[in-house]
């Protein structure tokens, strides 16, 4: 191992089906997604809040797609660069994406 280079490791996680990050990870196997911040949000109305940043060619797509996600109340994009987007996105559940 070469101590010089950082270290990359993969974790398969699963999510319920009816929140926005399985069906994204469904649609777009190939995503790059990295969970920046993650907190419950509104614990009385059961609402969490994430920093999210996606890497990918279809950007435009996917961001339209997890905003009219059922599971989603709110996306605010922070900031846009080619094939990468970074957003605060308010979901239904405080624990979970």
């Amino acid at each position: 191992m070469d101590l010089d280079k950082p270290s990359l490791a993969r974790i398969k996680i699963k999510f319920p089906d009816q929140l926005w990050i399985s069906q994204i990870f469904k649609n777009y196997p190939d995503i790059k997604l990295e969970i920046s911040h993650f907190l419950p949000y509104d614990l009385e109305r059961s609402i969490g809040n994430s920093i999210i940043e996606i890497k990918h060619y279809k950007i435009d797509s996917i961001v339209e797609e997890i905003r009219n996600h059922p599971s989603v109340f709110e996306l605010s994009v922070m900031e846009t660069e080619k094939n990468k987007v970074k957003f605060n996105i308010k979901t239904k559940d405080p624990y979970l994406l």
